[in-house]
C-alpha cells in the first residue's frame, strides 16, 4: 500500500509531498506539520528514539520522522495529522516526555483529536 505523507514547513510555509510503498524516511530540517493521507487506525504503535518519531504501521511498514522532537526557539517540535479518504483530519500528539530522558527506544501513548473543519 503506498504511504502519501505531506511535510509542510512552518517557517518557510512550503510543502513537500512524498510517496513510497515501502518504509519511508523523512529528514526535518525545521518544526515541521506532517499530514500522512490516511487513517490513524491503521497505525500499530509509535516509537521515540532519540529526537526520532517511529510510525510502524499495521502493514509492517516504517515512516520515520528524523528530527520530530527537536525544538526550536519557540519550543516547537514537529505535529502528526492524519487525513483520511474522507478528508477528515485527526491530530496525534504525545503526552510530556522527560527531555532528559536516555536515547532508548521508547513507546509512546498518542492522544487523537479531530479537526473542526
Amino acid at each position: 500500500m503506498n504511504k502519501a505523507v505531506d511535510i509542510i514547513s512552518r517557517k518557510a510555509e512550503t510543502k513537500t509531498s512524498l510517496i513510497s510503498a515501502g518504509n519511508l524516511n523523512i529528514s526535518l530540517q525545521q518544526p515541521s506539520v506532517l499530514v500522512i493521507h490516511g487513517s490513524s487506525a491503521d497505525v500499530a504503535r509509535y516509537e521515540r528514539q532519540g529526537n526520532d518519531l517511529l510510525i510502524v504501521m499495521k502493514d509492517g511498514s516504517v515512516i520515520r520522522c528524523n528530527g520530530y522532537f527537536i525544538e526550536d526557539s519557540e519550543q516547537h517540535h514537529g505535529e502528526l495529522v492524519f487525513q483520511d479518504d474522507t478528508g477528515a483530519l485527526t491530530h496525534v500528539t504525545f503526552g510530556e516526555m522527560d527531555p532528559n530522558a536516555p536515547m532508548v527506544t521508547m513507546i509512546l501513548e498518542p492522544v487523537e483529536t479531530l479537526i473542526a473543519d
